[in-house]
């Protein structure tokens, strides 16, 4: 089980995470959301919801092993978090 979906069981509203680097090597343009990382995770990049939990992936600016991002845009990610009523 992925940590995220037991989040999502204990009802957690909201969580952060990364980085995968976006895969590093992306071929999004053949098709959306293929990218190397899938290959060991289930979430890569991005907004995910299951439940009503909500979850972030920052791909992050590095590389790991060789230094080349292939459509996988690096990225900084800044949140804003407001209190709801």
């Amino acid at each position: 089980m992925f940590v995220f979906d037991r989040a999502a069981e204990l009802g957690i509203d909201l969580m952060l995470a990364g980085h995968t680097h976006g895969g590093q090597l992306a071929l999004e343009s053949v098709h959306r959301g293929f990218n190397l990382s899938r290959l060991l995770y289930r979430y890569t990049g991005g907004w995910y919801e299951n439940r009503g939990t909500k979850l972030y992936v920052n791909r992050d600016i590095g590389t790991t092993g060789i230094p080349i991002r292939l459509e996988a845009r690096p990225e900084i990610t800044v949140l804003e978090l407001t209190p709801q009523d």
